[in-house]
């Protein structure tokens, strides 16, 4: 029994040395990866890029080119090349620093000062996930510009529809403005109605009465939407929450620190809703009124 145990044993060494062998013996240009992986990082000698991207890529020295110029051994873009463009920003919107494209998006990204970028990623309030301080934080620019680039609830009304076609956005708040033509939500349905906040505690009345106006309850249905409550009252919204019959009507309920700095709280709206301009909310949450 013991003679076979170290026959089997003096085999798998030797089986070992063999596979080590071969290891060794591979030449040393398989770091580079083909065309249309997905790997990136330690698979690159150089750049980190946005291989992911379908058509541009982008590397960590904020130069954008095709995927045929890019140089899949170091991961840069190669300089020279007819596509080649640094720090590019064609495309985006300054004022929001939201872009169509999400390869430009972190080319411009990093065209930004280095101590605005540095600024931006070591702001408390600023997460690898918007609104989610459970993620943590960046900590290097090319880190910075990939993650916030990408789409972020901020971007959206509710998770459900974008603000706009410019939806990659690099600032500290990726928070793509309303741009009125893709979006339905540029005109309220009757002249001269207002989306007011009432208070916490007073009916929808009181709070249109408030501005000189008297609360219409057949307009309630028109103001029953998350993303006519963050276009209309200036809240922001950390989430959309949809509720059955429980509420009067749209409301919010601010939640100073849930979400950081950037974001006032959650907005409800209400499934089947029973509107009446006396009615209050319940607890904490202020109402949305339809005032004219």
């Amino acid at each position: 029994m013991v003679t076979n145990r170290a026959a089997r044993g003096r085999a798998m060494g030797a089986a070992c040395l063999v596979v080590v062998t071969l290891v060794a013996a591979m030449p040393s240009a398989t770091v580079g990866i083909r065309p249309g992986s997905v790997q990136s990082g330690p698979w690159f000698t150089t750049c980190e890029n946005t291989i992911e991207t379908r058509s541009n890529v982008t590397d960590d020295t904020g130069a954008l080119c095709s995927r045929e110029d890019l140089d899949y051994y170091t991961g840069c873009c190669r300089e020279g090349s007819p596509t080649i463009a640094r720090h590019t920003c064609e495309g985006c919107n300054h004022d929001s620093k939201c872009c169509s494209s999400y390869a430009v998006c972190v080319s411009c990204c990093l065209g930004q000062p280095k101590e605005e970028l540095e600024a931006a990623y070591h702001d408390d309030d600023v997460f690898r996930v918007a609104i989610h301080p459970n993620t943590g934080h960046w900590t290097t620019d090319f880190e910075y510009c990939t993650g916030q680039c990408r789409t972020s609830p901020l971007v959206t009304y509710g998770e459900n529809e974008y603000r706009s076609d410019d939806h990659f956005c690099y600032g500290k708040v990726p928070r793509a403005a309303h741009d009125g033509a893709s979006n339905p939500v540029g005109h309220l349905p009757r002249a001269g109605l207002s989306v007011v906040l009432g208070d916490v505690g007073a009916d929808c009345q009181t709070a249109c009465q408030g501005v000189g106006k008297q609360c219409e309850p057949d307009l309630a249905n028109f103001v029953n939407m998350c993303e006519v409550i963050e276009e209309y009252t200036g809240f922001h919204c950390g989430t959309c929450v949809t509720r059955k019959r429980s509420l009067n009507g749209p409301g919010v309920e601010s939640q100073p620190g849930k979400y950081g700095k950037f974001v006032d709280g959650d907005c409800y709206q209400v499934k089947h809703t029973n509107f009446g301009c006396y009615k209050k909310q319940e607890g904490q949450i202020k109402p949305v009124c339809p005032c004219i």
